[in-house]
């Protein structure tokens, strides 16, 4: 039998009708999934959502350390890779490693910096053959023949 839902509880919605209770439902409190009243799902997603956007606003003071630390390693990279490219290299394992361990993404300038897959500081001419092609920047790593391409202009 049917009869309006009488309660205040997060799953009484005034004037709603709800389902008799069946014997499988039991288990899941009394609702299965598809009844459960529209009302709980709205507020747990929208719940959901808030804490998303609060988490994208938060910077912590370990993570501000850690970008000004990646530029200082950076800064070495740069000067150590004609010297002692193999330390140059380990300095970029670094940076990367800081970015996962912190949560924080490598700053544009120096992830566009260093090829991906072989972590060598790019220097033009050197070791990266670039070529412009529509709105496509495509990098070219002549240590280990990684092609990458990135979007310029308009986004």
């Amino acid at each position: 039998m049917i009869e309006p839902s009488q309660g205040s509880g997060p799953g009484s919605i005034p004037g709603r009708c709800m389902p008799a209770l069946s014997g499988s439902a039991k288990g899941l409190g009394g609702f299965s999934i598809l009844q459960r009243p529209r009302r709980y799902i709205l507020l747990s997603s929208s719940l959901r959502m808030s804490v998303k956007k609060n988490m994208e606003k938060r910077v912590t003071p370990q993570q501000r350390i850690a970008v000004e630390r990646m530029w200082r390693l950076f800064e070495l990279a740069q000067n150590e890779w004609s010297i002692q490219p193999q330390r140059s290299r380990r300095y970029i394992k670094l940076i990367r490693g800081f970015s996962t361990r912190f949560r924080v993404a490598i700053p544009t300038e120096i992830k566009n910096s260093f090829c991906k897959t072989c972590e060598n500081i790019w220097e033009e001419g050197v070791n990266v053959k670039r070529r412009i092609k529509g709105n496509t920047l495509n990098s070219n790593c002549l240590i280990c023949n990684t092609l990458t391409r990135r979007k310029i202009g308009d986004k």
